[in-house]
């Protein structure tokens, strides 16, 4: 038998021994290039109009690209003495007119007049088969029925431990200086009421700047029975004409201080607060936020992938891609004011599922065998594997079952028993080129 898909390649070739006067013989050989080296050996000998013809059996050899001989063909032609000079001679005068082969070729064949030279290549091209078909096959996560056409699958989860990161906050803003407040308390030593309107500007000693934010109603003095005149008093609210903490005076800045209206002073019992200079903040952003929380759901999605897929065996494959959901959180939300940086703390989580693709690839090369089985003869045989292809996957349901189509094929190659092939040597042994 030859090899699945190779050619086979007959060479006749000729070549003339003996004596010629005496004794001239005629050898053909056929050579049969194959894969195996030499195969068969078939000689045939004429003397007169006597032939015998003997098969030698199979010789196999190792060398994949060594020619193999075939069938050899000897045949004596004895020709009467009084020809054999004429025919000397003809063979010397085309000798001599080199440049007309073709005519030799004609008129006598290369074969006979030259046997190192004339050849016949035949070559034979085996008939081949490629079956193609495809499956729809079940993956499903419970045990699998093979009758049904399942295969198993699983599904594996993995879930990162919690990962958290520290970034600046990067909103910025400014918040407006502020005015100092207080109180102020006006004395009158005269006895009618007086009046200081609101908005009377009053100026320390420092040159600080305030006023009463309401009018003073303030009450004549009254004369006690020893003589004493006791004044008259209100307190108002008041506050610094100077943005920022300049305004923030002292207990007693004013103690005392003559007013511009007669018979009235002003003091403060109490110091000034809350004045404030211009100041700048940072807040949180949303970007601030997400730009952490992409930062580490990248590091560990990845360790999620990996650690996924090394639960995986090694006849095992993905159905679909993997599945990822993470959880951010953070103890600032957007635009809230931080005195320094925001931490995020995420974690991330990947489901998959995987079917068997062993048992897969196992199940479509058996029927599609027992296809090429059924449609083809017994002298096709299957050169070399049959390969599969997942053609599509379903989206698996809520118990992870999914259909799946797998397409496969295979090369089927017709061999041709070694009957034929002696049978074929013998009907071109001894002819023409054109004729063989």
């Amino acid at each position: 038998m030859t090899r699945p898909g190779k050619p086979l390649r007959f060479i006749v070739e000729k070549n003339m021994q003996g004596n010629q006067r005496t004794n001239p013989e005629f050898r053909f050989t056929i050579k049969l290039t194959g894969p195996k080296g030499p195969q068969a050996t078939v000689k045939r000998q004429s003397r007169g109009r006597e032939q015998a013809e003997e098969v030698t059996t199979l010789l196999a050899m190792e060398q994949s690209e060594a020619i193999a001989l075939h069938p050899a063909k000897r045949t004596v032609f004895r020709r009467r003495r009084s020809s054999r000079p004429m025919l000397i001679v003809i063979i010397l005068l085309l000798l001599i007119g080199g440049g007309i082969f073709s005519v030799i070729n004609d008129l006598i064949p290369l074969r006979i007049t030259f046997p190192d030279l004339a050849s016949v290549t035949i070559t034979i091209t085996p008939d081949s088969q490629r079956l193609q078909k495809s499956y729809d096959l079940q993956a499903v996560t419970t045990p699998p029925v093979a009758a049904q056409q399942q295969i198993p699958a699983r599904i594996l989860s993995f879930t990162t431990d919690e990962q958290s990161i520290t970034v600046p906050a990067s909103g910025t803003g400014t918040t407006p200086a502020t005015y100092a407040s207080g109180t102020l308390t006006f004395q009158n030593t005269l006895s009618k009421e007086q009046t200081v309107p609101a908005g009377t500007v009053f100026i320390d000693k420092n040159g600080i700047k305030v006023a009463n934010e309401q009018d003073a109603y303030i009450p004549g003095a009254q004369l006690l029975l020893d003589g004493t005149v006791l004044a008259g008093t209100i307190t108002v609210l008041a506050h610094a004409l100077v943005p920022g903490d300049k305004g923030n005076i002292q207990q007693s800045d004013f103690s005392g201080t003559p007013s511009y209206i007669s018979g009235i002073t002003v003091e403060n019992t109490a110091p000034f607060f809350g004045g404030q200079e211009q100041q700048t903040y940072h807040y949180v952003q949303q970007s601030d936020i997400d730009g952490a929380v992409n930062t580490l759901q990248t590091t560990l999605t990845q360790k999620a992938r990996s650690a996924l897929l090394s639960k995986m065996s090694p006849d095992e494959r993905l159905i679909g891609q993997i599945q990822y959901t993470h959880s951010a959180s953070s103890l600032y939300k957007a635009g809230e004011i931080v005195g320094g940086g925001i931490t995020v703390t995420v974690k991330v989580s990947s489901i998959g599922e995987v079917y068997n693709q062993r048992l897969a690839q196992t199940m479509v090369e058996s029927q599609l065998q027992a296809e090429g089985t059924h449609t083809l003869t017994a002298q096709y045989k299957l050169a070399g594997p049959i390969t599969a292809q997942v053609i599509s996957f379903k989206k698996p349901d809520t118990q992870g079952t999914t259909s799946s189509r797998i397409q496969a094929q295979g090369l089927w190659i017709y061999q041709i028993p070694d009957s034929k092939l002696q049978a074929m040597i013998k009907q071109i042994a001894g002819k023409r080129k054109n004729a063989a």
